[in-house]
């Protein structure tokens, strides 16, 4: 489905249904990488604007929980589970998939932003646990940031690598957010979602910055019978 800020219309298919892939790119460059499928995806998939067309396989990343950043020319695609959570990562130029340094942590079912496989973020997710670590990439080496105040795996989030909102996730129905402005965290706005922040919605949706913050779906807890079709924005 595509959204141009008030009304959702249908867009063109994957071609293999998947839970919790990496994305990133804009809505006429869009990739999509990994996801849940009964072998774990490794196959990454590129939108037009109308539909999708095959793309690279990984060597390693994918999965449940993958993470992208970046576009579709160059992006850095990072962790997943595949039989096991993963610290690899690969960076993608459009057509194939190369190796990168591995993360300091299993990424996956956390949040990415950033320009390119050379300024790539990496917010919390689930290594094991829930993590609020904060990672950046600069195209050679990983460096650790200042973490959350809160863990969270598989929440909302979205906007830049200077600017970035999470709110949700492991931390359902405690109606509080944090906000990443490049060096540090600081506590966001309450969401008013009736009390409840929402599971698994889209983690890391490049929509500008936090003044245009936008996410989709979710629901109320863990079990998949809560899923909600809402539609969230942020006007900081």
């Amino acid at each position: 489905e595509e959204y141009n800020g008030s009304t959702v219309t249908a867009g063109g298919s994957i071609s293999v249904a998947k839970n919790q892939p990496g994305s990133c790119g804009t809505l006429t460059a869009g990739l999509v990488q990994g996801g849940y499928t009964s072998s774990g995806s490794k196959t990454s998939e590129e939108y037009d604007g109308s539909s999708f067309s095959s793309g690279g396989t990984a060597s390693s990343i994918g999965g449940d929980g993958s993470r992208l950043a970046g576009t579709q020319t160059d992006c850095l695609g990072a962790g997943g589970y595949i039989t096991t959570y993963r610290d690899d990562v690969e960076s993608y130029n459009g057509s194939s998939w190369s190796t990168e340094a591995d993360s300091p942590a299993n990424i996956n079912y956390g949040g990415m932003a950033g320009t390119g496989h050379e300024d790539a973020y990496s917010f919390g997710g689930y290594p094991g646990s829930a993590s609020g670590a904060t990672y950046k990439y600069n195209g050679t080496s990983w460096s650790t940031l200042n973490s959350m105040s809160n863990t969270r795996s598989s929440y909302q989030g979205g906007g830049t690598g200077l600017d970035f909102l999470v709110t949700g996730g492991t931390r359902t129905a405690n109606n509080d957010g944090e906000i990443w402005d490049g060096t540090s965290w600081a506590a966001s706005a309450t969401n008013g979602l009736s009390s409840h922040d929402l599971y698994s919605a889209t983690p890391d949706t490049d929509c500008s910055g936090t003044s245009a913050w936008v996410s989709f779906g979710g629901g109320t807890n863990t079990s998949t019978g809560t899923g909600q079709s809402k539609i969230v924005h942020h006007d900081r």
